[in-house]
């Protein structure tokens, strides 16, 4: 069988490989780059700031300095910038009060959460910012972070994972299972001058495999550490809970 191809034929073929040609261009667009951090204020005192107003150079945003939970998701500029935390909303950036507690962040790092302290010598504002990256390539989804405030030694098996914290540091422990689900924590801790270390707590918990996940063990007075984990799904790579 034999075709007759006319030229007007050919000029809408050709039309129809150009739209096709250009269409992915416009389809596939890279997604709008963004800087979120959210705020957690651990061993908050009782008569410690709950808010605070993040301030970046140009504008003052209100946020929530909560320490059961985590605050907001807050948006920020992106680049190398400075944030400083004020009482009171700034408005004008030449009478920015002396001795705003503040924190710099590089470019590189678009997720972030502040980890706030007390501070009493700070007058303007008591408490100081830490900042913590938890980009994808430092921090992975499904993983937990942990800071070790105490001066014991903590060992842990959380599902599949076995992992030790030293006495005033962080670490990370890798997922506890593949998939969603129900695990065994265990916990246990060990002074600086035992030999063995002895038990915190069993319990079952909830993984979530597209959350990254925040553990702090706290010395809270009693004979053993407090132990806390707070879940995060603003990761681009979380899916909805249904």
């Amino acid at each position: 069988m034999k075709y007759n191809i006319t030229s007007h034929t050919m000029k809408h073929l050709v039309l129809t490989c150009l739209l096709f040609v250009h269409l992915p261009a416009y389809a596939q667009q890279e997604p709008k780059k963004t800087r979120t951090c959210r705020i957690i204020f651990p061993e908050r005192p009782q008569d410690a700031p709950t808010e605070a107003y993040i301030f970046d150079g140009k504008t003052s945003q209100k946020a929530s300095l909560p320490n059961l939970n985590f605050s907001e998701v807050i948006e920020l500029p992106l680049g190398e910038i400075t944030i400083y935390l004020t009482p009171n909303a700034i408005d004008d950036p030449k009478v920015f009060p002396e001795g705003a507690p503040s924190v710099s962040i590089p470019a590189d790092q678009t997720e972030l959460y502040f980890l706030i302290f007390s501070d009493p010598k700070n007058k303007l504002l008591p408490i100081r910012i830490q900042s913590v990256n938890i980009d994808k390539n430092e921090f992975k989804v499904g993983e937990t972070m942990w800071f070790n405030f105490t001066n014991r030694k903590i060992a842990a098996k959380l599902g599949e994972t076995e992992f030790l914290i030293d006495p005033k540091k962080r670490g990370i422990s890798k997922t506890p299972m593949a998939q969603s689900g129900y695990y065994l924590a265990q916990f246990a801790y060990k002074e600086v001058t035992d030999t063995e270390y002895s038990p915190i707590m069993k319990k079952s918990w909830w993984h979530d495999e597209f959350s990254k996940n925040l553990g702090f063990v706290i010395d809270a007075g009693d004979r053993l550490p407090k132990i806390y984990t707070f879940r995060d799904r603003r990761s681009a790579e979380a899916k909805p809970d249904n």
